[in-house]
């Protein structure tokens, strides 16, 4: 007796959760991001394309591959799809970014679009979601102004976002519903993480990016002969910084509160003014400054030094805040967005 269509709607469902996903990685504008970010990309695309073997995945690239990506990660089980979007100039690449991602979804049959930059491949031709496959958009940093953002924001099926403040700031400034927003984790880049903590030293003492008059004061009425590291270093200068100080004083932060983050993997102490992106990231791992005074900034100095307590809760805290942001757990997180995008997409193609 044949199947009522009833019957066959329900198996499409039931099935969306049995089946793997064949995922299009749109890769075409990630050589627009800052270098700090397309190193966060390519270390999310490596434990990606380790942790999820049942999912199919395609890295759709400019002309020229993952090096034309300008990310620095193997691989070799994804398939790589070298367009013939050119990589420069960039305006060119942008301008025909739409046009070419249309005809690689219908060729090759995506069931959901992952776009690595906030600018979902299908903004510019207004192309409704019975139209082309789900996309997910991801916003790594405070996102600039665009002439297609908004019309992404608005095409996209989700906005994954780095961070609560992130979301915030795309809620409020684009009008997006909450609902369409996900917080999803970064990971911590790997050249950060220390196995054993160093021998404390509080005249040790390295500030990230600028230096306000006030942490001057406090590091001189210590008599600190204290480092810089500029906000623009490469990860590899950070990390010789991080290696030579005990205590990482930071009065700003990016939208993922990374410069924290690295400091607290390589287990050094951070005095942090409350920025939002950076709270969120660190927690109580971090001792927060409540005043941005000198005598705030010394006395938290003066804590870490006299307080070996202190200095034990800190590095046990900071242990479990690391190990839950590993990309191998991270990109757990993303795997289910997809799956939970994919079955909504194909619970509403069937009516319920």
């Amino acid at each position: 007796m044949p199947q009522t269509v009833r019957q066959t709607l329900q198996a499409l469902q039931v099935g969306a959760n049995m089946v793997p996903i064949r995922i299009g990685m749109d890769g075409l504008l990630v050589p627009d991001l800052p270098v700090l970010t397309r190193r966060v990309v390519g270390q999310f695309l490596f434990a990606l394309h380790h942790f999820d073997r049942f999912n199919e995945y395609l890295l759709y690239t400019p002309q020229g591959g993952t090096a034309n990506m300008v990310i620095d990660c193997e691989l070799p089980h994804w398939k790589v799809v070298a367009t013939k979007v050119p990589h420069r100039p960039a305006f060119l690449r942008r301008l025909v970014h739409q046009s070419a991602f249309r005809f690689v979804a219908d060729r090759d049959g995506l069931d959901l679009v992952h776009a690595l930059t906030p600018i979902s491949p299908f903004a510019a031709t207004n192309a409704s979601l019975d139209e082309a496959p789900p996309v997910i958009v991801t916003v790594w940093d405070e996102p600039a102004p665009s002439r297609w953002l908004e019309a992404s924001f608005c095409q996209a099926r989700r906005i994954a976002v780095a961070s609560r403040w992130l979301a915030q700031q795309v809620q409020e400034r684009y009008g997006v519903p909450a609902e369409k927003v996900r917080v999803m984790p970064v990971g911590v880049d790997p050249l950060f993480v220390a196995e054993m903590p160093a021998t404390f030293e509080a005249a040790k003492v390295l500030v990230y990016g600028e230096v306000p008059d006030w942490v001057r004061e406090a590091l001189k009425q210590l008599g600190i002969d204290w480092r810089r590291l500029p906000s623009e270093a490469s990860p590899t200068e950070a990390k010789d910084a991080l290696s030579n100080a005990s205590i990482v004083i930071i009065a700003q932060s990016d939208a993922r509160g990374s410069q924290g983050l690295n400091a607290l993997a390589m287990k050094r102490f951070v005095i942090a003014v409350s920025h939002h992106p950076l709270r969120e990231a660190l927690n109580d791992a971090a001792i927060w400054l409540d005043e941005e005074t000198p005598t705030t900034l010394k006395r938290a100095i003066e804590r870490l030094r006299d307080e070996a307590s202190l200095r034990r809760r800190l590095i046990s805290r900071a242990e479990e805040l690391i190990a839950r942001r590993q990309w191998t757990q991270v990109v757990k997180a993303w795997v289910g967005l997809y799956r939970r995008t994919f079955e909504e997409a194909v619970a509403e193609f069937v009516g319920w």
